[in-house]
C-alpha cells in the first residue's frame, strides 16, 4: 500500500459529503440536484432521533482478524442465526491507521471479472487517524442480494475512502454510535447477480 497523501478525490468538502446524506429525498419528482452526487450504488439510513435506540460501541486494539464493522457484523449473526438483523452508524477511528480504497475516476476499459480485477482497478492507499466513518450493515442478507457491509471514511485533513479495515492493531481506538433499523429496502434489485467486488 502507498501512502493517499492529499487525496483531491476525498477532499472535495468532506462538510458537504454529509449534508448530501442528510437531505438526500429519495421521491419519485425529486430535483435532479437534490441528488447528485449518487454513484452506481448507495445505501441510505433514515431515523427520527427522538426515541431511537442508539448502541455506543468503544474498542481499544484490535485481538482478531476482522474490522470493526465484520466484527459487529458477525457478532450479530452469532447470537440471532434465525435474524437478519441491521445497524447503521457513524464511528470514529480515533487513533491508527486503516487500510482504504478509491475508485478510479474512470471506468475500467475492460470488464471486471473477478475480484483480482476489482481490486488491481481500485487505488488503494493507507490513511491516518482520525477518520470519519459512516457504515452500514446487515447480519446476513435476509435474501434481498444485499452486500452485507459498507463503510466510507472521510477526515479533516483530506484522506478517506472505502474503508477496509484497520492496519495498527495493538494502537487503533474507535468509537462508534449505530442504530438498529425497523425496515431494510432494496430498491432496482438486479435480475441476475454476483458476488465479485463485495469484500
Amino acid at each position: 500500500m502507498r501512502n493517499a497523501g492529499s487525496c483531491g478525490h476525498c477532499r472535495e468538502n468532506a462538510s458537504r459529503r454529509i449534508q448530501r446524506l442528510q437531505l438526500i429525498r429519495l421521491t419519485k419528482d425529486a430535483d435532479r440536484r437534490e441528488t447528485q452526487g449518487a454513484t452506481l450504488e448507495r445505501r441510505v439510513l433514515g431515523a427520527t432521533l427522538e426515541e431511537t435506540a442508539v448502541i455506543e460501541v468503544r474498542a481499544k486494539k484490535r485481538t482478531g482478524s476482522h474490522s470493526l464493522v465484520t466484527a459487529l457484523r458477525t457478532t450479530l449473526e452469532g447470537h440471532y442465526p434465525d435474524k437478519s438483523l441491521a445497524l447503521g452508524g457513524t464511528f470514529i477511528i480515533q487513533k491508527g491507521k486503516a487500510k482504504i480504497h478509491i475508485m478510479p475516476r474512470e471506468f475500467s476499459v475492460c470488464p471486471l471479472n473477478t475480484n483480482d480485477d476489482v481490486n488491481n482497478w481500485l487505488k488503494h492507499f493507507e490513511v491516518s487517524a482520525p477518520l470519519i466513518c459512516q457504515s452500514v450493515l446487515v447480519s446476513r442478507d435476509p435474501g434481498l442480494d444485499l452486500r452485507v457491509e459498507h463503510t466510507h471514511c472521510f477526515s479533516h485533513h483530506g484522506e478517506g475512502g472505502h474503508y477496509y479495515i484497520d492496519t495498527t492493531p495493538d494502537s487503533v481506538e474507535y468509537l462508534g454510535y449505530f442504530v438498529p433499523a425497523e425496515f431494510v429496502y432494496r430498491i432496482d434489485r438486479p435480475k441476475e447477480t454476483h458476488k465479485v467486488g463485495r469484500d
